[in-house]
């Protein structure tokens, strides 16, 4: 039993330790344009780039708070709406279709994401039953984020 402490002690990830956000990666139409959406709009850090141009593929690193965001261009990329007919939600394809982000002062983004310009899909929602107040944007190839604050208690 001791070496079993031993063992829990120094790997606490073996140990069942939660899992946590770390990595995301979207393709979309426009690396540069994309990486620079999510740094002027969210306040993501560019932090490398990838170019493989003979594969058709340009990839921007980004972060913000031990989250990373990776931007990838593909030439054979295709938007879901160019090859499905007739009108659908996002939510009723498969798959992710949002993410959400933690902030500290919605109403101040909200504020600053809409003098940008920034499109909105509805309006400021409080969820009690959650405990958070939130808004949704999207970015330039439509994808949905999904901008959280705590409720104050």
């Amino acid at each position: 039993m001791r070496s079993l402490l031993f063992l829990v002690a120094i790997l606490p990830g073996w140990a069942g330790e939660p899992a946590a956000p770390y990595w995301l990666a979207l393709t979309v139409s426009d690396a540069e344009a994309s990486a620079a959406w999510y740094r002027d709009n969210l306040g993501f850090v560019i932090f490398d780039k990838m170019d493989l141009p003979e594969r058709g593929m340009h990839i921007r690193f980004l972060k913000l708070n031990g989250f990373h965001l990776e931007i990838a261009q593909r030439g054979d990329s295709f938007a879901v709406k160019d090859k499905v007919p007739g009108k659908f939600k996002k939510s009723q394809v498969r798959g992710y279709f949002k993410f959400g982000l933690l902030v500290t002062d919605l109403d101040g983004l909200v504020t600053n994401l809409q003098k940008k310009g920034v499109q909105f899909y509805g309006e400021v929602i409080v969820d009690e039953r959650f405990g958070t107040r939130f808004a949704m944007v999207y970015d330039p190839d439509g994808n949905l984020i999904q901008l959280f604050e705590k409720l104050k208690e």
